[in-house]
């Protein structure tokens, strides 16, 4: 077909797939939700189109000898891209709700996109926090400040002042 092997029509068809799940990515970051489902739709349906092409492929193969390899190198494909799509349609439901709803919208991108980090940070702050916690010294409100040092001067001797004035 166009002079296309089968192997790099299956990596334009990644590609293109993952260009639309990309732009789609991008279009939701910069609040274009409309845009952003066009993409993610357009992925889906390439994804869709690889998964039908896999299955006639399949159905024909059986027909040739040594066909089991193949049909399974095929079916361990069509698996791997459905389970891509109910995410795809999840990023699909978050953009269409995002239009109705733009402080949902980036609370959600925040949920989504520093879980990962809150789950890394917070246990670390918070052992900071207990540190510095029992580091604290407490002081009572009505302590006077101390401007007697007296007691810390050092006085000479007057042994060795009287012994130094007669030499």
């Amino acid at each position: 077909m166009f002079g296309y092997s089968e192997n790099s029509l299956r990596t334009r068809e990644q590609l293109i797939a993952g260009s639309h799940y990309n732009l789609g990515l991008a279009f939701t970051f910069d609040s274009k939700m409309d845009k952003a489902v066009e993409h993610f739709s357009a992925a889906k349906k390439t994804i869709e189109v690889r998964v039908t092409k896999l299955r006639k492929m399949s159905k024909k193969q059986k027909k040739r000898k040594n066909y089991e390899e193949a049909v399974n190198k095929m079916k361990k494909e069509i698996t791997e891209l459905q389970e891509l799509i109910p995410d795809i349609l999840a990023k699909i439901e978050d953009a269409k709700e995002s239009r109705a709803e733009p402080m949902a919208r980036h609370h959600l991108l925040l949920i989504n996109h520093l879980r990962p980090l809150q789950q890394q940070v917070l246990p670390r702050l918070q052992s900071k926090q207990s540190r510095s916690r029992k580091l604290q010294v407490k002081r009572k409100p009505d302590a006077v400040a101390v401007s007697d040092i007296s007691h810390l001067v050092k006085r000479k001797d007057e042994k060795k002042d009287s012994t130094m004035e007669t030499s």
